[in-house]
């Protein structure tokens, strides 16, 4: 066991250092504190030295019971709490946000969800979606960019903007009570985005610093070379060059917002108890608007991949991932396939106690899917050293055929829809995420809220997962890796 926490920690350590804002971190805080700016050499070695002994002393010094105290809205003055030891009183005091003068009303959020996104780009508008998204909320009607954020700031509101891959949206969020005035901020932005040169000019400076130093985000060049695979000559695969970049000019976005942003179309989720004033605001955020959205079509999807890729990225670990595209969002595989992502990635999952923790060819394992309308993608892999990516490759791919023709066992099965459906429920739990979930549901055509997704989930047996896995094109796999 100490072995393991050990491990994990030391190996933790080892991903942070391969991010220069990580280590740039290390260098201040060991200098700051102990004046050896190497002293996170020091600190590796101390708890590589760590033994049990060492534990059980700690342990006895600190795991005591002492007196719990509790800050709690609304709480009794005691709570029943059963320890290791005894069961016994805890004393709680009772907090009220009005206390630290926070505003105790409601949170509400508006989500405003068009069609389109990035999967209506052509070669000529490459990359305007995502410009879009970071250029619109930067200044409109008479505010600036700091004058705006400044608006914002003393409703305590948050405004931003998304550029999806088959939608776009626009998401305000604050206090109930500041809801009324914050509209008339994001009504600006709706209708009058200003698109500064200026301000266009300093985010493009940000993004080519980003691409500078895409190499010490391994996670980020997979990605890239993931979706360049996967989607092949559909607008998806087009990832961010330099040129593309300087290329954007902000005209490009008052095109882009005049078509797109209009009346018609426009899918609205509200979340919070503002249901009453949405017929007032939308009145006040869409006057002007063109009444009919863009006529669109999405594009055809080519084959998928085969085989293996690889491409260079970090400096002390290899990624090794399992691809393949997964059908529409509306497809019957659905709901097992998000059992089977849930499967995959666990740390009680088949994979990770295989392949970390009975061979040791892992640092890590995930899964994830990328769900739209027409087509998503699922992701299997892990972290490993560079010296035993071809074995790890190998291995990945037999674990998950394995878990495609045996299936999840009952205890499996049990555990993994119980995390999905938590998962589920943590997504909703703020204003901001039901808004969204609530417009996209509209956007895309399917059930709004959980009670369907809680049903699909509960529906799935066994045998929907190795049907949904089984009906899966054939895997492809990259390999990111140091050199």
């Amino acid at each position: 066991v100490v072995e393991r926490g050990r491990n994990n920690l030391l190996t933790d350590l080892l991903f942070a250092s391969e991010q220069v804002d990580n280590t740039a971190h290390d260098v201040v805080f060991f200098a700051g504190r102990d004046g050896d700016a190497e002293g996170d050499a020091a600190w590796r070695a101390a708890l590589a030295a760590v033994t049990p002994d060492d534990v059980r002393r700690v342990a006895a010094r600190w795991l005591v019971d002492p007196t719990v105290v509790v800050l709690a809205e609304d709480a009794p003055t005691t709570l029943p709490v059963r320890t290791a030891h005894a069961e016994r009183q805890v004393r709680v005091m009772r907090a009220s946000p009005e206390d630290a003068g926070l505003d105790r009303s409601a949170i509400a959020s508006l989500y405003l969800a068009w069609s389109g996104g990035v999967q209506a780009e052509d070669p000529s508008t490459a990359g305007v979606t995502d410009a879009w998204a970071l250029a619109v909320t930067t200044g409109a009607g008479s505010l600036g960019s700091v004058a705006l954020a400044a608006e914002l700031d003393r409703h305590g509101a948050s405004l931003r903007a998304v550029a999806g891959r088959s939608s776009v949206g626009l998401q305000l969020t604050a206090p109930v009570g500041g809801m009324d005035a914050a509209i008339d901020v994001l009504a600006d932005v709706v209708r009058a985005p200003r698109f500064e040169a200026s301000e266009w000019e300093r985010l493009q400076d940000e993004q080519l610093l980003d691409l500078d130093t895409l190499d010490d985000r391994p996670d980020e060049v997979l990605h890239r070379r993931l979706w360049s695979l996967a989607w092949k000559g559909h607008p998806w695969a087009v990832q961010r060059s330099r040129t593309q970049i300087r290329g954007l000019r902000t005209e490009a976005f008052e095109a882009f917002h005049g078509r797109w942003i209009t009346r018609g179309g426009l899918v609205v989720g509200v979340a919070g108890p503002v249901h009453d004033r949405v017929p007032a605001w939308l009145d006040r955020l869409l006057v002007g608007l063109p009444d009919d959205p863009p006529s669109f079509t999405p594009p055809e999807l080519g084959p998928q991949p085969e085989g293996h890729f690889t491409s260079s990225g970090g400096s002390e670990q290899a990624i090794v991932v399992a691809a393949t595209r997964t059908p529409s969002l509306h497809h019957a595989h659905t709901a097992a396939l998000r059992v089977a992502v849930g499967l995959l990635g666990a740390q009680s999952g088949p994979l990770f106690l295989d392949l970390r923790e009975r061979r040791s060819l892992a640092y890590s394992v995930f899964a994830r899917m990328a769900e739209a309308p027409t087509a998503g993608l699922l992701t299997v892999g892990l972290a490993t050293d560079p010296a035993r990516k071809g074995v790890a490759r190998r291995a990945l791919l037999d674990a998950m055929a394995r878990v495609a023709d045996e299936g999840p066992t009952d205890a499996e099965l049990a555990r993994t829809k119980a995390m999905v459906l938590g998962q589920l429920a943590a997504a909703h739990q703020s204003a901001a995420g039901r808004a969204v979930g609530l417009a996209l549901a509209g956007l895309y055509g399917v059930e709004p809220g959980t009670d369907a997704v809680r049903r699909e989930i509960a529906a799935v047996d066994r045998q929907a997962v190795k049907d949904a896995l089984g009906a899966l094109a054939p895997l492809f796999t990259v390999t990111v890796a140091p050199g």
